[in-house]
């Protein structure tokens, strides 16, 4: 649960920055054509960020979860040899 709560989490933070330019964008008033650009390449930039946090930390998981799995296998074998 906590590993997907942290995916969750991450996920939601970039939204909300996201949609917080988005609705800037709809709502102010009085932004040049070289703002707007400059909004839009913060929101791309912003989803290619959590596009690359997101797989980060998916493969960091990835990675601790091979590792307790391998040292489970390690602890099991050196039970059943223990048995011998």
């Amino acid at each position: 649960m906590p590993k997907k709560n942290n995916l969750l989490r991450l996920k939601r933070v970039y939204e909300r920055q996201i949609e917080d330019l988005r609705i800037r964008l709809r709502t102010e008033i009085g932004l040049t054509a070289t703002m707007r650009q400059a909004l839009n390449q913060q929101i791309i930039a912003l989803e290619q960020q959590k596009m690359m946090s997101l797989q980060q930390l998916s493969e960091e998981q990835l990675m601790k979860e091979v590792e307790n799995r391998q040292k489970l296998i390690s602890l099991q074998l050196e039970s059943v040899k223990a048995w011998k």
